[in-house]
């Protein structure tokens, strides 16, 4: 099944997640969907398409490189023809990058 991953599929994975609250370093664990943007062979890129419980940690938009040993579930195939990839990606970021005051 995962042979079938392709650019626009969300996939799901598992995050270890380390903060800092107040002034006490924590852990969680999360899974959260990523948009696949890339793939070249058994390697992947992908942007978070969740907001982490774990405040202070990666946002929406965040970029990240995994192998499909790390997915542990496939959800649906975006249809970006209509949604135009770039810009759906374009405006995750927007809403959710980091702004300065």
């Amino acid at each position: 099944e995962k042979s079938s991953i392709e650019k626009g599929t969300l996939v799901k994975l598992t995050f270890r997640l380390r903060y800092q609250e107040n002034g006490e370093e924590k852990e969680q664990g999360e899974r959260m969907w990523v948009i696949v943007t890339e793939k070249d062979g058994d390697w992947f890129e992908g942007m978070l398409d969740n907001l982490p419980l774990s405040e202070n940690t990666i946002k929406p938009g965040h970029i990240l490189d995994f192998k499909s040993e790390h997915i542990i579930d496939i959800g649906a195939r975006m249809d970006f023809e209509e949604l135009k990839f770039q810009e759906y990606l374009k405006e995750i970021k927007d809403k959710f990058g980091d702004k300065q005051a």
